[in-house]
């Protein structure tokens, strides 16, 4: 039996007919994980009742740019809990178990730019490391 990880940058989730729209995407390819960047989320504990049978991690952005967020569908054998996320809403990383194994996941939504590309990743090395 297969884990299926799917990514998107969504450019927004702010519409609830987008949110019904992936959500209903999530459920005809059988996606168990989904990694949302560029959500515009601005609060981390905000509920998606869309997705239903699943549990939502978010890093929060603005309401007009940044945030990621991963949904992970409830499945017997999947289990994931969040192990760091970043307070300007650009990565997040989860760790999840299944069935016989355990990894972890993080969803990145890096700048735009050379040189702040450059300062996030280093930075978010040692975060990550850390």
């Amino acid at each position: 039996m297969a884990l299926n990880i799917a990514i998107q940058n969504v450019r927004g989730t702010n519409d609830r007919l987008k949110r019904d729209q992936l959500s209903m995407w999530m459920r005809q390819n059988n996606i168990d994980i989904l990694a949302l960047q560029e959500t515009f989320v601005e609060n981390s504990s905000q509920a998606w009742p869309e997705f239903r049978n699943c549990e939502i991690f978010h890093a929060s952005g603005t309401n007009h740019a940044r945030g990621v967020s991963v949904i992970v569908r409830e499945r017997a054998g999947l289990s994931s809990t969040l192990q760091n996320s970043d307070p300007q809403g650009r990565f997040l990383t989860l760790h999840v178990k299944w069935e016989n194994f355990s990894f972890n996941l993080t969803s990145i939504y890096a700048p735009v730019t050379c040189k702040e590309r450059r300062v996030f990743f280093c930075n978010t090395v040692s975060a990550l490391d850390g």
